[in-house]
């Protein structure tokens, strides 16, 4: 089984990524964390094989911690340096885009509006744990 490693604040985003990813089918483990400073935290314990996730999706907007020192905290990480990771917001602009970039994302998602939103969200994201 697949381990999503989420951080991210927002119980509905939540909600609707896991409904998302059932009603396509996909079967995953969301590791959530809920703010800034228990993800650095977290990425600094060293995580056994059976527990590394097989993507990081991380909110720009989390408390405690912006995304972009998330994720130059996570290619610190040596344990991750094979891991892709997505970087999701609420936000458009294009300075935040290309921000997240320079640490090498997989990919910058903006959180859907609607359900067909979401579900092709889950594909995406699927794609990247196949």
């Amino acid at each position: 089984m697949k381990r999503i490693l989420v951080i991210e604040d927002n119980e509905p985003d939540l909600m609707m990524l896991q409904f998302a990813f059932s009603e396509a089918g996909i079967t995953v483990v969301l590791d959530v964390i809920e703010d800034g400073g228990m993800a650095r935290e977290r990425l600094k314990s060293d995580y056994q094989p059976a527990e590394l996730p097989h993507l990081v999706l991380v909110d720009m907007n989390v408390p405690k911690g912006d995304g972009l020192r998330l994720l130059e905290h996570i290619r610190c990480c040596g344990w991750l340096h094979e891991v892709p990771v997505v970087v999701w917001s609420s936000t458009r602009v294009p300075r935040d885009h290309e921000a997240a970039r320079a640490f090498h994302v997989a990919d910058f998602l903006v959180k859907p509006a609607d359900l067909d939103g979401w579900n092709q969200l889950a594909r995406q994201l699927a794609a990247l744990l196949a």
